[in-house]
């Protein structure tokens, strides 16, 4: 099993390469072989298509993400807004990946762009909901669904601010977050203003300079330690 995951950590690692390079749209599996300095039936052994590795490559992205929560879901000692602001400002970061974002709004991309959001959805609802169900027993939180009303969120979160999808201004995602903080602080019975770091305009234009200024980020590390967050 460990040679296992070591061989397909190469093939991923290799595919990220090529995308961070610009190559990665027409490689081949020929050439993604030739990065990872393994055969080409190696990569055939794990992965059936090019496909399969671009796919797999951003759930190891989300799955990470779900690993680093971890932590944060079991410290009794931070409060449910702490958690929310903590899950928020890593997701957005993540969004910010424009590098991976381009990759992956590829018109020959779409159908791997669907699985991405679905698994989006799957990884951190489960997450939110957890956070959700601490501020019922923190009595600032009313919801009787937690699990229900996550998945709600997330999707409407994922979709409405997904680059590829809508490509919103910075006065019209303000807008938008305002709205949406609104209608899920509502939703929640929690009190005005609860969320309003989720359109912290000051917080969202650090992530992005500090977006313009980072080099060397890659779809596995950007963003998903969450103890810099």
């Amino acid at each position: 099993m460990d040679r296992e995951k070591r061989k397909k950590g190469l093939i991923l690692d290799a595919m990220e390469k090529l995308i961070i390079s610009g190559r990665a749209a027409d490689c081949t599996v020929s050439e993604i072989a030739k990065t990872a300095g393994i055969g080409k039936g190696s990569v055939y052994y794990y992965y059936r298509s090019k496909r399969e590795i671009e796919i797999d490559l951003y759930y190891r992205a989300f799955h990470g993400f779900v690993k680093n929560c971890e932590f944060i879901l079991d410290d009794t000692k931070t409060n449910t807004k702490e958690k929310l602001m903590t899950l928020f400002k890593t997701y957005y970061s993540q969004c910010l990946d424009l590098t991976f974002d381009d990759y992956l709004h590829l018109p020959q991309n779409m159908d791997m762009h669907q699985k991405v959001l679905a698994e989006l959805v799957k990884t951190i609802s489960p997450i939110l909901a957890k956070i959700l169900e601490q501020g019922v027993e923190e009595g600032i939180l009313e919801c009787s669904m937690p699990k229900e009303f996550a998945e709600i969120f997330v999707c409407i979160f994922a979709f409405l601010f997904d680059p590829g999808i809508f490509k919103l201004s910075e006065e019209e995602t303000l807008s938008k977050l305002v709205a949406f903080t609104e209608v899920m602080e509502k939703s929640l019975g929690a009190e005005k203003g609860f969320l309003s770091f989720v359109c912290d305009k000051d917080f969202l234009l650090s992530l992005r300079a500090q977006k313009g200024t980072d080099d060397k980020v890659t779809i596995s590390s950007r963003s998903f330690c969450l103890a810099n967050a």
